[in-house]
């Protein structure tokens, strides 16, 4: 939550204070984002593939699966739900949509992260008036 990405910012803080001007001690300095970024890279292929098969089950079978076991667990049952349901509208509607949690998270991510990288190095008022990597309840 919060305060983990707090104390990991603070840890990179920290780390680039001690580094100074010397920008390869600074690139082995936390990098707590990184993990989202992974993710979000890693899902990116998967959201497109299912946005791209619309109501064709057969296409969204064909997709490519998560590597996390737990994610996949859920497409899995996402995937059951949605064969159930054949034509009926309000079925499929109550089945699980795990990767548009995934897709908003994400884009969320994005934001935050565009936003620190428009960011001169050193300019703490405009880094501070970014959206918050905390807020983003992964």
């Amino acid at each position: 939550g919060k305060q983990r990405w707090i104390e990991s910012m603070k840890a990179r803080m920290e780390c680039k204070e001690k580094c100074g001007t010397d920008e390869a001690c600074t690139e082995h300095c936390p990098k707590p984002w990184v993990h989202m970024q992974e993710k979000c890279d890693k899902m990116q292929p998967i959201v497109k593939c299912h946005m791209n098969c619309g109501r064709d089950h057969a296409c969204h079978e064909a997709c490519p699966m998560p590597e996390c076991p737990k994610m996949k667990e859920k497409m899995e049952e996402t995937m059951k739900c949605h064969g159930k349901c054949g034509s009926d509208f309000s079925c499929h509607r109550a089945c699980p949509r795990p990767l548009m949690f995934v897709r908003e998270k994400c884009e969320e991510f994005g934001k935050v992260h565009d936003c620190h990288i428009a960011c001169a190095h050193g300019d703490h008022a405009c880094h501070g008036a970014c959206p918050k990597m905390y807020e983003i309840n992964v």
